[in-house]
């Protein structure tokens, strides 16, 4: 598929990198965990873009069945051949067109996936079409507004035209084509109206220690005593969202 971004692990090594790979497990499942209390899932989890696989390595819930998907080959093979990752299927295959049937995946793991895509709409589709009714997806998004654009770090990188920004990548020596689709809040939300959503990012800004978060975010710094109300006015801005996304209830 032309504009695919096939080997991203050779683009971005971080994404293998195990010390930084354990750390975001760890804010994953504390975010779980927080949305778990009081529920009982069993069967498959599934992530989305898994990459070398050591996330999902490091999620532990019970009674439930890791499968990792990507379209990264190499990352893939580092995964399968890797001594430390047990227990976990790997799966080459197109996050936009998934194998699984209906209504089988009980939680999707969906962290930082949806700009790589072409069609992140149909990303957004499989991964309702096949979560389980009541089954949730974390989902950890950036923002085409963001003012430092995380992939390569260059300002305002997700704010121009593509054209403008395969010749900006050129010329900061970062790469030939931005193949990042970020999107604004309103456009995002648009993607998402399907699910019942609960919105992790202002807890996660209030109370980043509970969700080992103290790397971006300082405990008892100016940024955690902003009210909880003006978060919410200026979440379209915010760089980075964390939500959880539930399918729900067959009625």
């Amino acid at each position: 598929m032309s504009k695919y971004q096939e080997g991203y692990s050779l683009i971005n090594p971080n994404v293998l990198n195990k010390d930084g790979r354990t750390l975001k497990a760890r804010k994953i499942q504390s975010v779980i965990n927080d949305y778990l209390k009081n529920k009982t899932f069993s069967g498959l989890i599934l992530d989305l873009g898994c990459s070398g696989g050591i996330i999902l390595s490091n999620i532990q819930i019970s009674n439930l069945q890791k499968i990792g998907v990507d379209i990264d080959i190499r990352a893939l093979k580092n995964a399968r051949f890797n001594q430390d990752i047990n227990n976990i299927d790997f799966i080459c295959a197109d996050g936009m067109n998934l194998s699984f049937r209906e209504n089988t995946i009980a939680i999707s793991i969906c962290n930082h996936v949806y700009e790589h895509l072409p069609d992140s709409t149909r990303l957004f589709q499989e991964i309702f079409r096949t979560l389980k009714f009541g089954g949730v997806c974390y989902c950890a998004a950036g923002n085409a507004l963001s003012i430092m654009e995380g992939h390569y770090n260059l300002p305002f990188l997700s704010w121009l035209p593509k054209r403008t920004a395969h010749y900006y990548l050129q010329i900061a020596g970062k790469g030939k084509y931005n193949y990042e689709k970020h999107l604004p809040w309103w456009s995002f939300k648009k993607q998402i109206y399907m699910f019942k959503l609960y919105d992790y990012t202002v807890q996660i800004i209030k109370n980043p220690e509970y969700f080992v978060g103290n790397d971006m975010i300082k405990p008892g710094t100016v940024l955690t005593h902003i009210p909880k109300w003006f978060l919410k006015i200026i979440f379209p801005l915010i760089p980075t969202w964390i939500l959880m996304l539930e399918k729900p209830l067959k009625e």
